[in-house]
């Protein structure tokens, strides 16, 4: 029995006994009282107690895998490989005019080369709306070109590198932030 005593009046006294409460509660309370707290199951557990659930589990779990394979081992959009020489190209819409850049990253096993390139602007149905030819020589250091197309409606610029006998192609969408 436990006794507690209310700080605003001294003199009164509460008896608390727990036994007889339970002895007068329902069966519920009783059993919720001896058998203690519910542990709650762990979200591995959750996701696996049935074969509905477990099935979801592991369609999660694979979606995960291949997303994170994809973004690890994937080749991002607008880079590409010629003659070993990494190529990036970016395009972003500013003031009704696209703006892009292809560059040549550095790589000392390359050699020099004469480069040739030819941006093509394309609409939303993949249609040729501009395009222009870029030329220059790759000494093994960066190589940035630039140009600019005005706006009607780019969508998409494609490039075709050329080095020597090697042809690549590499695409990027525009970004319009």
């Amino acid at each position: 029995m436990r006794e507690t005593r209310d700080p605003e009046k001294p003199d009164i006294v509460f008896h608390y006994n727990r036994e007889r409460r339970l002895a007068n509660a329902p069966e519920s309370v009783r059993r919720a009282y001896e058998e203690g707290p519910i542990k709650r199951p762990g979200i591995i557990r959750g996701l696996t107690a049935s074969p509905g659930l477990r099935s979801i589990f592991f369609v999660i779990v694979l979606l995960s895998a291949i997303i994170t394979g994809v973004g690890i081992f994937g080749t991002p959009e607008g880079y590409s490989k010629i003659d070993g020489i990494p190529v990036s190209l970016k395009a972003l819409h500013f003031d009704e005019q696209v703006y892009f850049t292809l560059t040549f990253l550095p790589d000392e096993a390359a050699e020099a080369a004469r480069i040739r390139a030819e941006v093509i602007a394309l609409n939303e149905s993949g249609m040729i709306l501009d395009q222009m030819e870029l030329d220059s020589v790759f000494t093994g250091s960066k190589l940035v070109l630039r140009g600019v197309f005005p706006d009607h409606g780019i969508t998409r610029l494609s490039a075709d590198i050329h080095t020597g006998n090697s042809i690549v192609t590499t695409g990027v969408s525009v970004d319009r932030k």
